[in-house]
């Protein structure tokens, strides 16, 4: 989400009317941030319970079997191997610095400063256990049973 506001000591500055521009594919500009994970919520957080937590459901019936009859074979074996061998980034969730390169390549001049020799405020919020859950097995599921996902098309 982002948020627009005026201070309301700057009433005599009046700002400029918006005007319609190009639409911009958000990979463009968050492809080249650090690796992240998410944060797990009403328990301990830190990178090995996020890890325990997702590994602990290689046998579930969601990842051996999913929840129906048409999620096939090759689905389960993406969802037990990807949970068997999940790993934290070594971001870790990020923080209000996060020190290390992060190439942007649409307007980079812009989206990036390479004297601060990091990013500023790149962190995740914290998920219930269900919803990671969630988002392990909604893309295999996606790209295996729906159809591929198409690489976004370029607006510019």
């Amino acid at each position: 989400m982002i948020l627009l506001g005026l201070r309301d000591d700057l009433r005599q500055v009046i700002p400029g009317v918006l005007r319609p521009q190009s639409e911009i594919v958000l990979s463009r500009v968050v492809e080249g941030l650090p690796a992240i994970r998410s944060g797990l919520s009403r328990r301990d957080d830190c990178a090995q319970e996020w890890v325990n937590c997702l590994r602990s459901q290689v046998n579930s019936r969601w990842a051996t079997s999913g929840t129906r009859k048409v999620d096939g074979e090759k689905l389960s074996t993406v969802l037990r191997i990807t949970l068997a061998t999940i790993e934290p980034p070594a971001k870790d969730r990020g923080a209000e610095f996060v020190a290390g390169g992060a190439p942007v390549h649409y307007m980079p001049d812009w989206f990036n400063d390479g004297r601060i020799g990091g990013v500023c405020n790149h962190s995740t919020r914290a998920h219930m256990q269900k919803d990671l859950f969630r988002y392990v097995f909604a893309p295999p599921r996606a790209t295996i049973l729906l159809r591929p996902l198409q690489p976004p098309r370029e607006r510019l």
